[in-house]
């Protein structure tokens, strides 16, 4: 099996980002193929996610993707801005939270490669 999670975390600028279109026009290609498996969404109260949150903010802001989830876990939403300074991301001054980040997908690898 693959997992991804995170969706929208390396979306950056419209020139050098990565487009939720092109994931989605993924995921339906292999929904087709019978290669996605579903969803679960991370929740706060997980003693996984509770790990993840912690060493996420022991490592101070140094995974970006990481920064974003985790703010999207407690609860933020919109601009980098409104996210509390322990969990932005180090060099991103521009980047979004959304709630969409906390999904993890599954996928058959086979139908994946």
């Amino acid at each position: 099996w693959l997992m991804c999670v995170g969706l929208s975390t390396e979306r950056g600028t419209v020139e050098d980002g990565v487009s939720e279109y092109n994931f989605l026009e993924n995921l339906a290609e292999l929904q087709r193929k019978g290669a996605l498996l579903g969803t679960v969404c991370w929740e706060p109260c997980m003693p996984s996610v509770q790990q993840y949150i912690a060493a996420v903010k022991e490592s101070a802001g140094s995974s970006s993707i990481s920064c974003q989830i985790v703010a999207s876990l407690e609860g933020h939403y919109g601009r980098g801005s409104s996210v509390p300074e322990e969990l932005r991301p180090r060099g991103f001054e521009d980047f979004w939270v959304n709630p969409l980040m906390t999904l993890a997908w599954f996928f058959e690898v086979e139908g994946v490669l």
